[in-house]
């Protein structure tokens, strides 16, 4: 895929992440929230589930865009040193996140750890041919499963990422979406995201289709069924982009994802912390609406100033 012109559809995916966490992250301190706003504890999917996986797909994209365009522009040492010195600050941010949201000390990645980590472990298998891609994806997965079955599993306690094993299977997204970005011919990424999409259902029910779909436990299943929606939205926005629609909050949003991320994610901390978690519904609307608001006023103020946080 031609580096250096900027890929809409990429900004509007990731724009659909924050506005997701503008909403949920509003709602998650309060017990009294409906649970289709809240993550599954069991098996499926809802909503809000999905959002980790379009995040890790994103920077799965955008790292390999990255990466390419600094190794024409800078050489593969000076691409490989950005993408790892890219990567650890991640994990740093991730942890130092938990730490303020949990108020206690202890080395837990949250969402921006685990992409760091998971970045790390792809970044071998992005540097080979683009085809060979989901190959890596599949063992990944059936490596994970290997590993679950043998006692190496999720961390229920990693607040439903699953801990340091489980960076595993988030790599395997990440390695998917490396597949979709290295494209040479954007003109062809509709073909391309359908036989993807079909490739991995093939590979879901010839390999494991009695595991349950989990996010608690990061189940193989979950992985693939969340690759499977990600790749459907991304194929929206992208045959979107190509009538030259333009949906101008998303893409404002997804320009600016790292500091949007962490804005969310303050605001619903302090939220929960004022306010407690046994507030009642009909106050909690009119609350998180005005979260939701000021939020995005400030993606605007962000974007009027061209202040922009890339690492």
């Amino acid at each position: 895929m031609a580096v250096g012109k900027r890929w809409e559809a990429l900004d509007e995916l990731r724009g659909l992440a924050i506005l997701c966490l503008f909403i949920f992250n509003t709602f998650f301190p309060f017990k009294n929230t409906p649970w289709w706003l809240t993550h599954n504890p069991g098996t499926g999917i809802w909503p809000a589930d999905i959002v980790a996986p379009i995040f890790l797909f994103s920077v799965g994209i955008s790292g390999m865009l990255s990466f390419q365009k600094r190794v024409q522009t800078e050489g593969n040492f000076k691409a490989t040193t950005h993408y790892l010195k890219r990567s650890l600050m991640l994990i740093l941010f991730g942890m130092l996140g938990e730490i303020f949201y949990f108020q206690k000390i202890f080395l837990q990645l949250g969402v921006l750890g685990s992409i760091g980590v998971s970045s790390i472990i792809a970044l071998p298998m992005i540097m080979l041919p683009w085809k060979m891609r989901p190959a890596y994806a599949g063992l990944l997965l059936v490596l994970w499963q290997m590993m679950q079955w043998i006692g190496y599993g999720a961390d229920l306690n990693s607040n439903g990422l699953g801990g340091i094993y489980a960076c595993i299977a988030w790599t395997a997204l990440i390695v998917i979406a490396s597949f979709i970005a290295g494209i040479p011919d954007r003109n062809k990424l509709t073909g391309l995201i359908l036989f993807t999409t079909s490739g991995i259902i093939l590979f879901r029910y010839l390999t494991f289709p009695h595991i349950p779909i989990s996010r608690p436990l990061v189940s193989t299943s979950f992985i693939a069924v969340s690759a499977e929606i990600v790749l459907m939205l991304l194929l929206l926005f992208h045959l979107k982009e190509q009538k030259e629609w333009r949906w101008n909050l998303l893409s404002l949003l997804g320009k600016n994802p790292l500091p949007l991320y962490m804005i969310s994610g303050l605001i619903g901390f302090s939220s929960g912390a004022l306010f407690g978690p046994e507030l009642s519904l009909k106050y909690i609307i009119p609350i998180a609406l005005l979260q939701i608001g000021a939020s995005i006023q400030i993606a605007f103020f962000l974007e009027k100033k061209q202040w922009y946080w890339r690492l």
